[in-house]
């Protein structure tokens, strides 16, 4: 049954290296037909042995291609019983190579326990959801995507282009605010209204994506992966002090890069919505909201007054679920080879030449996952109070960003004296709880399901985030600044996970 699986399409498509004489899958049968006929001798073990680790070397080098030639639920699950299967086959040998006696009867208690213990979880519903919600994060999380792009900022030089960048999507976000306003001010049906709103959304998001514009709130879904990953990597037992190396380098690097892109977001969106309501002002000779939107915009965002703590969780939810979508659809068009069947075009090629039709496809790859994360959000934010309305709830959104876009304009219309009323600037105490509950919310949803699908005990998870706020609390500087011309370790490359695209997303 291993061998089978093992030599299937589309496990041999994944590495082009090895010919299919040359697969350990094919010898697979062969030594344990050995290792019976010879009643278990040690040198028809020994043998098995090495074809098992040669198995397991075929089944790491098709994870690792995941990457470039995508990965469905199907696959995952042939490769986790591919996985079991060489399992179940060591612990048989190590019965048969025990000594006769005590030693062997424990080896096969233990493979006993083991067989019985996989024969009641086969039976059982809440094993059967525990399995498929693992492959379903598995999906997720081997997916880690072709972006070209890095969200962990490592030395100076890159923190100051996040900042840059994060300050470009601030820009972005303010022109978006400008426009829901005037969307949600006009008589329109609900239907388009919602639509107008999430092609503004969803509008903002792409041309971030294409300029390659960072919006903050987008990356922590993202990052969780890495670090998980970094969690979940040397399990062995002198792997921990190499895994808490790695991450004593990694976090510090993700905290920043994080701190980068809001001050970016905000450290922008602040003025330029100031400076478009106040050139409004001067045109029109009147403010860009009326007076009564704008003591709603500060009404809606005081922290305890008001359930924007629960919208702003909520929103943290979707920004979580379109880092979902990005990553589907990413590993959608990589699993089917749509940029390949792109580069190869009769039609594309005619008219475009093929460098053109490369472009295209390469255009396709570099922005798939966020164009299709962007799309989904705006989609997200837009619908979510119809949706509440819909089933009597009265729920909305939260977004850090929109948020303090939305309080400055709404503070360009209230005025100077406005400003530093109490009830203002409890909105704007609101804003930075919203962009905590933001990032929070996402991180930790992203978090666990990583952690989920690379079998990373709860302990374990605990006991990484004890290390982490320990290291915090010795020296925080570094989880802020990045220091002078910082190395970057070996196995710290941030490359983003799966869950979304790139840092414009």
């Amino acid at each position: 049954q291993v061998a089978g699986l093992g030599l299937a399409e589309d496990v041999r498509d994944r590495t082009p290296d090895m010919s299919f004489r040359a697969s350990p899958f094919l010898r697979l049968r062969l030594v344990c037909d050995a290792v019976l006929a010879r009643d278990g001798a040690q040198e028809a073990l020994a043998d098995l042995a090495r074809v098992v680790e040669d198995c397991r070397g075929v089944v790491r080098t098709v994870t690792r291609h995941l990457e470039d030639s995508g990965v469905s639920v199907d696959l995952v699950y042939r490769l986790e019983r591919i996985r079991h299967g060489l399992d179940r086959m060591e612990a048989i040998a190590r019965v048969l190579v025990a000594p006769r006696g005590e030693p062997r009867w424990r080896e096969a208690l233990a493979l006993l326990s083991d067989l019985l213990e996989h024969a009641h979880a086969d039976r059982s519903v809440r094993a059967l959801v525990r399995r498929n919600a693992r492959l379903m994060a598995r999906k997720i999380i081997e997916r880690t995507g072709n972006t070209g792009e890095h969200y962990i900022t490592s030395t100076q030089g890159e923190f100051h282009h996040m900042v840059h960048s994060a300050a470009g999507g601030g820009f972005v976000a303010a022109f978006a605010v400008a426009l829901k306003f005037l969307l949600t001010g006009l008589p329109l049906a609900p239907f388009f209204a919602g639509l107008f709103v999430a092609l503004n959304y969803a509008g903002g998001f792409v041309v971030m994506q294409m300029l390659g514009l960072t919006l903050a709130t987008k990356q922590p879904s993202m990052t969780a992966s890495t670090l998980a990953a970094a969690v979940g990597e040397d399990a062995g037992l002198d792997g921990g002090a190499r895994r808490m190396e790695r991450l004593a380098a990694l976090v510090p690097r993700v905290t920043r890069s994080q701190l980068a892109a809001i001050l970016g977001n905000l450290g922008c969106v602040l003025p330029v919505a100031v400076a478009l309501g106040l050139g409004f002002q001067l045109l029109k000779g009147h403010a860009y909201l009326t007076a009564q939107q704008a003591q709603h915009v500060v009404e809606t965002l005081h922290p305890w007054k008001s359930a924007t703590l629960l919208y702003a969780a909520l929103t943290g939810v979707l920004l979580w679920a379109s880092s979902l979508a990005a990553g589907w659809f990413e590993n959608f068009i990589v699993y089917r080879r749509l940029p390949e069947a792109l580069a190869h075009h009769r039609v594309l090629r005619a008219l475009l030449g093929v460098n053109g039709a490369r472009k295209v496809a390469d255009a396709l790859m570099h922005h798939a996952a966020g164009v299709g994360g962007g799309v989904t959000l705006g989609v997200l934010l837009a619908v979510m109070p119809g949706v509440g309305g819909f089933f009597g709830l009265p729920l909305d959104v939260r977004h850090v960003t929109f948020s303090f876009g939305a309080l400055a304009f709404a503070g360009c219309a209230l005025g100077p004296s406005a400003v530093m009323e109490p009830g203002f600037l409890a909105a704007v105490a609101g804003v930075l709880v919203v962009g905590v509950l933001n990032f929070g919310v996402s991180f930790a949803l992203a978090l666990g399901v990583a952690l989920r699908a690379r079998d990373v005990p709860v302990r374990e998870g605990l006991r990484f985030l004890g290390a982490v706020a320990l290291r915090f609390l010795r020296n925080p500087i570094p989880f802020l600044v990045p220091p002078h011309d910082e190395p970057v370790p070996q196995g710290t490359e941030a490359r983003v996970v799966p869950l979304a695209g790139p840092p414009g997303a």
